[in-house]
């Protein structure tokens, strides 16, 4: 019989042998932006739309190409120990749960 297949969990760094059950956590983060209106009625009728797009070019050709990427679209992968998906499932999924009460929260409704 081959060899078990060991995880590191990326939460709490805690040994998972590959018999044991581990989660995978997949979070994808992307900009969630609106169609561009070419039509917008509050630019000039004279704008030069590839004047803009080459200043746009300049602007970014020394940022980090890494980092403008992850400004659109980044996904990352996570594996988890049983006992840190309980700990996330608790404080993410079952606290998004809850309905808040704007008074308790010191914060406007949603």
């Amino acid at each position: 019989m081959g060899k078990d297949i060991l995880f590191i969990c990326d939460r709490c760094n805690a040994l998972v042998e590959g018999n044991r059950t581990r989660y995978v956590l997949v979070l994808k983060l992307f900009a969630g932006t609106d169609p561009i209106d070419l039509d917008d009625a509050e630019r000039p009728a004279d704008f030069d739309y590839n004047r803009e797009i080459h200043r746009l070019i300049e602007a970014m050709r020394d940022m980090d190409e890494v980092y403008l990427h992850d400004q659109v679209h980044m996904e990352r992968k996570y594996y988890l120990c049983a006992a840190c998906r309980e700990a996330l499932y608790r404080e993410v999924f079952m606290d998004s749960r809850r309905t808040p009460d704007p008074e308790k929260e010191g914060r406007q409704g949603v």
